[in-house]
């Protein structure tokens, strides 16, 4: 059963200059930086990626982002496979109902990343 779908949509270059001003350099993990890192080319565009899916996950719940989520407890990482996957640290944890599964997908040019993310459970 489908809980809830959320998508967003993230213009690289405006989210360029709010990561030069530093505005949102304490949302994103070590692994999340580790990997943007590895790929300098595709730096702004794999973590404008990771903004979208935050902002994915929240429109999937139906709340949007919140002032009190604490957003570096939302990590976007690789399975082995290579498949983008949501943490939740456990200040987020409690927001999903029991059994429920994120997947999400991601994608990105140097102008836009996109996320969708869909929240189900059996």
């Amino acid at each position: 059963m489908i809980i809830g779908i959320g998508v967003d949509i993230v213009e690289v270059e405006d989210f360029a200059r709010r990561l030069e001003r530093g505005a949102l350099a304490k949302i994103f993990s070590a692994r999340e930086w580790a990997y943007a890192d590895s790929r300098p080319s595709h730096r702004a565009e794999i973590l404008a990626a990771r903004w979208a899916a935050r902002e994915a996950f929240a429109k999937a719940l139906g709340s949007g982002l919140r002032a009190e989520w604490p957003l570096d407890q939302i990590e976007v990482v690789h399975d082995d496979g290579g498949r983008p996957r949501i943490n939740l640290g456990p200040a987020l944890i409690g927001l999903l109902p029991p059994n429920a599964r994120i997947a999400c997908s991601l994608s990105h040019t140097t102008s836009h990343a996109i996320a969708f993310v869909c929240i189900e459970r059996d």
